[in-house]
């Protein structure tokens, strides 16, 4: 699966063994990191058959977005864990179950130095991406757990990438659009029926007598979801909750 706004830049340098697909079903996190380098670098690297490194996608500084690997295969952006966070639960699970990271994670991958201020198209291009990401996986309620599923590669390797994607990072920005678009655009299925209710009740929809009960506009709304996990499955593309954003050598390691 790709995402629509994105430039395809494909690398060969994915799946355990190489090439192999299809290992990355569900992410568990969102993982973000700095190139230490430029968007244009970073293609290059992740092409280089000598370098053995990839991630799923990368940000300019202007707002462009590559993707470097289909979503449902597994890149080597994430594989290194060296004193990782265990106070996250689907880490230390990776750690204690011996899972490859790139297997229940996407990363993304920004243009620029640590420290550096992120520009406002790059950071608009990423939370776009992030937006497009939970509503393609339906994760929405990760927003409640941000910290845990929207990280730093600092989190998974302390060691070596101590400062990806360093204090340039917005995350807190980033957390408070989160939840701000949660919070004004998610409803429950019951509130859903109830305000499709009250506009039928007030004959708004020509339907006779303008009378729906609940329990059938439930019914619909659950059919509904259906078809789109269905769709999904087969690999197909559903509407999305959110309008995209029209704003968007490479820091990476083998596993």
């Amino acid at each position: 699966m790709r995402y629509p706004q994105a430039r395809w830049v494909p690398s060969p340098h994915f799946g355990y063994p190489t090439g192999r697909r299809g290992q990355l079903v569900k992410p568990e996190a969102f993982v973000y990191h700095i190139m230490s380098g430029t968007l244009t670098g970073c293609d290059a690297w992740f092409n280089n058959p000598a370098s053995q490194a990839s991630a799923h996608f990368g940000i300019g500084k202007l707002g462009p977005v590559h993707q470097y690997v289909e979503l449902t295969d597994a890149p080597y952006a994430n594989g290194k864990i060296q004193k990782p966070d265990l106070t996250i639960p689907w880490l230390k699970k990776c750690v204690v179950d011996d899972i490859n990271p790139n297997t229940v994670t996407v990363s993304i991958e920004h243009e620029g130095k640590t420290g550096e201020v992120w520009t406002e198209a790059m950071y608009q291009a990423s939370k776009a991406l992030t937006v497009w990401l939970l509503d393609y996986y339906d994760l929405w309620a990760y927003v409640d757990d941000f910290n845990n599923r929207f990280i730093g590669h600092y989190k998974i390797d302390s060691v070596d990438r101590p400062n990806c994607p360093g204090t340039g990072w917005p995350k807190t920005r980033l957390k408070t659009d989160l939840i701000a678009m949660k919070e004004d655009e998610m409803m429950t299925d019951q509130q859903i029926a109830e305000a499709i209710g009250r506009i039928a009740r007030a004959g708004q929809l020509g339907l006779d007598k303008g009378i729906v009960g609940t329990e059938k506009l439930l019914d619909l709304i659950a059919s509904l979801k259906s078809d789109i996990a269905a769709l999904k499955a087969s690999g197909g593309t559903v509407p999305h909750k959110h309008s995209l954003s029209a704003t968007i050598t490479g820091e990476t390691e083998v596993a």
